[in-house]
């Protein structure tokens, strides 16, 4: 279990960050082709602009949310956790960010 304090750390490492944001991107290129039918389409599609616009501010967003997530799992594991988890943890914050509002 990582400690507060080592999810503050984890919170600002670069590493992690790119993760987050390749994940964002990934996440947002998936929500342009999705049916309009999906739950939430159109806040989702808003959400999946602005990534485009401010991956940084949106990948600090979503990271704090990840290690929120994940804060039973130990900061080593963290760290070296696959691409898959990160894709998997940002598809699943993505409805908790897509409000409709571009900030």
């Amino acid at each position: 279990m990582a400690t507060y304090q080592e999810l503050a750390d984890l919170e600002r490492d670069q590493t992690l960050l790119d993760k987050m944001k390749a994940a964002c991107w990934i996440a947002a290129d998936a929500i342009k082709d999705e049916l309009v039918s999906v739950p939430n389409h159109t806040n989702r599609l808003i959400w999946a602009t602005e990534v485009y616009k401010k991956p940084d501010l949106w990948a600090q967003r979503m990271l704090r949310n990840v290690l929120a997530v994940n804060e039973a799992v130990s900061r080593a594991n963290i760290l070296v956790a696959a691409d898959t988890a990160w894709q998997t943890n940002a598809n699943a914050a993505v409805d908790l960010f897509a409000d409709g509002s571009t900030d």
